[in-house]
């Protein structure tokens, strides 16, 4: 059974991401400090919002640092940013405008984020990534 640890625990180290419009859209994503970059993979990572699991296009934003690109319910979708993005719609629920911040926590380094209100807390499970044969096999059958 995987460990569970509450966003304020010495394993979880959080930082400040700033909500930030993603290219010339109206569609918002977080940048990501330069702070914890050496945690965070490009590519398709998780992100836990509210509890859920998503999986998170995270990208170079040319020059300025990582980019976390939206949060969708599967890796394709992430891949493709198709589907609804629950990110967006989060920071939208909660009136966040470019140049607010937000709780960047690295749960899993290069794998498990989470996003949170600067005000809230959060619990997380701290399973590690599955190995990279069965990683392999999953994302070939999510297409």
């Amino acid at each position: 059974m995987a460990d569970r640890v509450a966003s304020d625990h010495p394993s979880i180290e959080t930082a400040r991401a700033t909500v930030t419009r993603r290219g010339g859209t109206s569609r918002l994503g977080l940048g990501l400090p330069a702070s914890i970059t050496e945690h965070v993979e490009s590519g398709v990572g998780r992100v836990v919002i509210d509890g859920t699991e998503y999986r998170a296009p995270i990208i170079d934003a040319a020059g300025d640092g990582l980019l976390l690109a939206g949060a969708y319910h599967n890796a394709r979708q992430a891949r493709d940013r198709s589907g609804t993005d629950v990110l967006d719609g989060w920071m939208q629920d909660n009136n966040l405008s470019p140049g607010r911040t937000v709780a960047f926590d690295v749960i899993v380094p290069g794998f498990r984020y989470g996003v949170r209100l600067p005000s809230e807390s959060a619990v997380y499970d701290t399973s590690e990534p599955p190995n990279q044969g069965l990683q392999d096999i999953a994302e070939n059958l999510d297409g």
